[in-house]
């Protein structure tokens, strides 16, 4: 039977004194086993409060108001990864030189078990003072415990300068998300550089790396051998389309086939601003890739289709199509393009619900292993986009 988890903030965030963080973080706690021992609910049937933590993490935000909606999403993390959380905000507007301390906390019921699952510290810095920001933060890291950072900005982590570094230095492993960046071949070819270099944790992940995720289990599936045999050996061209700020999910999306099926990239150009074409060259001949930008939509991959080769007399040309759809669908779609217009197409509608940011986070900080396919997509994803992309 499962147990159903319910998140509960255990006060509005309060300003404190930088220096008196952890002595009012203790009295936040002890306020919170005062207020739950008080009902008649705990005193008849609950178990005791509990304290639960699994990880520190580190959110860095470059957007004071992107930074306002965190916390509640913060606290959907928790549900399902316990943590302290310090968030580091740069560039607050109308704020003394000093760094502004908020702290906050939320429970988490485990059935009859009240636990508090989410220790919030925010950390405020004016204009021009982030660089103090990773020697306020270092000393509210729980020992023992790893520590991700979640670089939730709208620019590469090698664009942070001295303060990334400081902050990865801190970090076991790194999150963050091409999804967004002004300059995605110069970010992508860059953060490639750095994640693939050595100097870094061992872990380091794209949350746009994690959105590919259902277009790689639906094309895992849907053209498996022993579907449709032949099929993914003999694929001939390939078109993609995606939302605006999406080419970096597409090239990790393109790195990850080839890796798989053993494509090696042979030349490519961007015909206009809104179409990019790859060349490559498989064990059975050619592959043409389209890649569209759509002018406006989820910054999402938004359909995919592939045309195999003909396998013979008794096995023609194949046509796969995937096509997200509004509700979290996708319609795939498979048939022979030569057997007039609907002959031989038969359609699936499936279900793909969205995963917020927070699960993926949450996914994320309990991975202890790391990613190979990432890796190898990205080495993929950089060569595209360093050599083929011009």
């Amino acid at each position: 039977m499962s147990v159903r988890l319910e998140y509960e903030t255990l006060a509005p965030p309060r300003a404190v004194p930088l220096a008196h963080v952890e002595e009012e973080l203790i009295r936040l706690r002890l306020e919170a086993i005062v207020s739950v021992s008080d009902t008649a609910a705990v005193a008849q049937e609950q178990q005791p409060m509990t304290r639960a933590c699994m990880s520190n993490l580190i959110v860095y935000c470059d957007d004071p108001k992107v930074a306002d909606a965190l916390p509640d999403q913060i606290g959907l993390m928790a549900r399902h990864h316990p943590a302290r959380v310090v968030l580091l905000v740069d560039n607050t507007p109308d704020q003394s030189q000093e760094i502004v301390a908020q702290i906050s906390a939320g429970l988490t019921h485990l059935g009859k078990r009240p636990q508090i699952s989410s220790e919030q510290i925010r950390l405020s810095a004016p204009l021009g003072g982030h660089g103090r920001l990773p020697s306020a933060a270092r000393p509210f890291l729980i020992g023992d415990l790893p520590t991700a950072l979640w670089w939730n900005a709208n620019k590469p982590p090698g664009s942070g300068g001295e303060l990334f570094s400081e902050l990865e230095r801190m970090a076991t492993s790194i999150v963050y998300d091409s999804r967004g960046w002004r300059d995605p071949r110069a970010g992508l070819v860059s953060t490639a550089a750095w994640a693939l270099g050595g100097n870094h944790p061992t872990l380091v992940t794209d949350l746009a790396w994690m959105r590919t995720a259902v277009w790689r289990r639906l094309f895992a599936e849907a053209l498996a051998p022993h579907v449709l045999p032949g099929a993914l050996p003999h694929i001939e061209s390939l078109q993609l389309r995606h939302g605006p700020h999406a080419l970096p999910m597409v090239w990790l999306f393109v790195g990850w086939l080839a890796e798989c099926l053993d494509w090696k990239p042979t030349g490519g150009k961007f015909t206009s601003d809104k179409q990019l074409k790859l060349n490559f060259q498989s064990a059975k001949g050619p592959v043409a890739i389209d890649i569209t930008r759509c002018d406006e939509g989820p910054a999402e991959l938004r359909q995919a289709k592939i045309i195999t080769r003909g396998l013979g007399m008794t096995a023609p040309k194949i046509e796969a199509e995937f096509e997200a759809l509004d509700g979290d669908r996708v319609a795939i779609r498979i048939g022979n393009p030569q057997s007039g217009c609907d002959g031989g197409v038969s359609e699936n509608i499936v279900s793909t619900p969205n995963e917020p940011v927070v699960l993926m986070l949450a996914r994320q900080l309990a991975n202890r292993t790391g990613q190979p396919e990432f890796r190898k997509a990205l080495k993929n994803a950089q060569i595209l986009a360093k050599e083929f992309s011009s």
